[in-house]
């Protein structure tokens, strides 16, 4: 039995970080997820420091973030598992 990496592999476009610019709250969304699969977002700061990280699977494939305590500026959000990682802008104003 041969596995398919494809479909564990998510691309940009199915990773759907709203609202964008974010003030108060922001969802970080999966779109398209494997049922086994667990995938990791971290949100990194704009010097590259880790502010926030979870790991999500296809029942919980939406993250509901407070970034209240985040300060303004521009933040990465990362997604990623053992075959692929993508990585999507977020922009926090106060």
């Amino acid at each position: 039995m041969s596995v398919d990496l494809a479909e564990f592999v998510i691309n940009e476009t199915e990773v759907s970080v709203y609202p964008n610019p974010a003030s108060s709250m922001v969802n970080i969304e999966i779109l398209s997820q494997n049922k086994k699969e667990m995938v990791t977002i971290t949100l990194y700061d704009a010097i590259g420091k880790s502010v926030y990280t979870t790991t999500v699977n296809s029942e919980n494939n939406k993250v509901q973030l407070d970034i209240n305590e985040l300060e303004s500026g521009i933040y990465t959000v990362s997604v990623s598992n053992e075959f692929f990682k993508t990585n999507k802008r977020l922009v926090i104003t106060k």
